[in-house]
């Protein structure tokens, strides 16, 4: 099979703000090339009408039934062992806990808890969207499907949306650095699962500031845009929350939905019981870790960091913090 070129973009910051992207040719590779396209999975109820059903509020405790039944265990075990006081103290860390949170969130805590289910006789509005999505964090292969999967929907199901990619993270939305996202834009990095952040670049900069926050305001303003999809790991989806919050206060009518991505496993709950990434990981180990007693290559490891918490007994430093150690000791006396 002859090698299909694709059109890769520079987003690097120098470029000039919403200007059409550079194209640069590279070459696919047959399984790349047989890759790209293949149709998105679904889960089946995304495949035909739905409608949104609003459940109980929800808790940043988790599920609360279950943590009342802990408790409840918890102070069982306690009667039992007559320690009354570490029964006060968890008791209270509890609703302390609870309660500060729902002080820093006022307009989202507590919302209803929402279940997609299928329903033949829901129609389509017919509304024309304006979407943003931004990719934060480190990368995880899954990140351009996402993003396509996000296009697919307007297409099929907001006929004449917009789609808006912030370029390189968060700063992209601070600065309004933008590319309006199309077929031809988004096509060469379907199902393009290495790296998977590439098609706008991610970035680690956090809106936090008021005048962070402030930029941030303008951006969805000027763009007028119905949500913003942050797609990142348990810091972004933090971040993505007191957007939320601070737009609520603010009454624009832009609405923040976090994505989880993450590579660690650190970011699960009832309703998302793995998120994309560390999915790629396990199936992945899982495909090819047995395989290797077959293979005659041989992964090896080599320890590197600067913070010294890489070490054993076998290897008591580790190169990086050996070169730390010895800077800091020869130059800081002087």
């Amino acid at each position: 099979m002859a090698p299909t070129l694709a059109v890769n973009r520079d987003l690097s910051a120098g470029s000039p703000d919403n200007a059409p992207a550079k194209g640069r040719a590279s070459v696919y590779s047959e399984a790349q090339s047989r890759r790209i396209n293949d149709a998105l999975p679904l889960p089946s109820v995304l495949k035909g009408a739905f409608k949104i059903v609003e459940g109980p509020a929800s808790s940043a405790a988790g599920n609360p039934g279950l943590m009342h039944l802990f408790i409840a265990l918890i102070d069982l075990v306690l009667v039992l062992i007559v320690i009354g006081f570490k029964l006060l103290v968890i008791r209270f860390k509890y609703g302390f806990e609870e309660h500060e949170i729902a002080k820093l969130f006022p307009g989202l805590y507590g919302q209803p808890s929402v279940s997609v289910v299928p329903d033949p006789s829901a129609a389509s509005s017919g509304q024309k969207l304006k979407i943003g999505v931004v990719l934060s964090g480190g990368q995880a292969p899954g990140g351009h499907n996402v993003i396509s999967g996000l296009f697919d929907y307007l297409q099929e199901r907001a006929k004449g949306s917009t789609f808006y990619g912030f370029k390189v993270g968060p700063a992209g939305i601070m600065k309004f650095k933008y590319v309006e996202l199309n077929t031809e834009y988004i096509h060469p990095y379907r199902n393009q699962i290495l790296g998977g952040f590439d098609m706008i670049c991610s970035g680690r900069d956090k809106i936090e500031t008021p005048e962070q926050f402030k930029q941030a305001e303008e951006t969805t303003n000027k763009l007028d845009l119905d949500g913003l999809v942050v797609i990142g790991g348990d810091d972004s989806n933090t971040n993505a929350f007191l957007l939320a919050e601070n737009f609520r206060s603010k009454n624009l009518k832009t609405r923040v939905i976090g994505c989880p991505k993450t590579i660690d496993g650190d970011l699960k709950c009832k309703e998302v019981p793995t998120s994309f990434g560390f999915d790629t990981a396990c199936k992945v180990s899982f495909r090819y870790f047995p395989l290797s007693k077959n293979l005659k290559t041989r992964v090896i490891g080599c320890p590197k960091t600067i913070d010294g918490d890489l070490k054993c007994k076998e290897v008591p430093t580790s190169f990086g913090f050996d070169t730390a150690c010895k800077v800091s000791f020869r130059y800081f006396p002087l």
